[in-house]
């Protein structure tokens, strides 16, 4: 006697997938958060750097050198890569999407994989260096994903939304109709963040380590 399977057909689901409003608010949290964390590293590095300075008699002078402005941007890269492939791989979610209650999935419904998040995270380079306009993509495009959503594979949506790879999912944009107002905000945001971030670590790196070496007594 011959069985038949009946497989259930799939859900037709909506799958909210959300633009600029909390995806922007999350990312500044996770800015500060991330520049707050390579700050503290910045200081230690510095200070062993110096410490290391008093221990062989040398004075630090690649404090000025451009060894000491790499020093800068290194930390930040490190702790930046660490931070977001780690978090989004664990649960899709970094601190900032936590607090702002969404969360980064693939189309599957699961958290990126670790090649998916360091592609995300390869990704976030690429839409920065044309003056952020793979972000600003965000919000003109119909699935809300940036270039590094689109690089990925991955969508960003409401913590509580559950999809399964069975079904089939309709994306509706959380913001159908504030699209160019957001456009306008993040302009703004593209090119003022970019350079009052990197401008305020490469200021205030070396003021830091002057600092320090004055306080160990190899100021000037």
């Amino acid at each position: 006697m011959q069985t038949h399977e009946f497989k259930e057909k799939p859900q037709k689901t909506t799958l909210k997938v959300f633009g600029f409003g909390r995806r922007l608010a999350a990312m500044c949290i996770d800015g500060l958060f991330v520049t707050f964390v390579s700050m503290l590293l910045l200081v230690l590095i510095y200070m062993l750097g110096i410490l290391w300075s008093f221990i062989i008699r040398a004075e630090p002078r690649w404090i000025d050198s451009i060894i000491g402005y790499l020093l800068v941007l290194i930390p930040l890269f490190l702790v930046s890569i660490l931070y977001f492939v780690a978090y989004w791989k664990r649960s899709g979610q970094t601190f900032g999407n936590s607090v702002m209650g969404i969360k980064v999935v693939t189309a599957d419904g699961n958290p990126p994989t670790t090649s998916k998040a360091l592609l995300r995270y390869l990704g976030y380079i690429i839409s920065a260096i044309p003056f952020s306009l793979g972000f600003l993509w965000v919000a003109i495009d119909k699935k809300r994903q940036g270039w590094h959503d689109k690089i990925a594979g991955t969508f960003v949506v409401d913590v509580e939304e559950e999809l399964s790879a069975d079904d089939a999912s309709a994306l509706e944009p959380s913001d159908p109709s504030k699209g160019w107002v957001w456009l306008l905000v993040y302009v703004v945001l593209a090119f003022a963040a970019p350079w009052m971030l990197f401008g305020g670590l490469i200021f205030l790196g070396p003021f830091v380590a002057h600092l320090i070496a004055n306080l160990v007594g190899y100021g000037s």
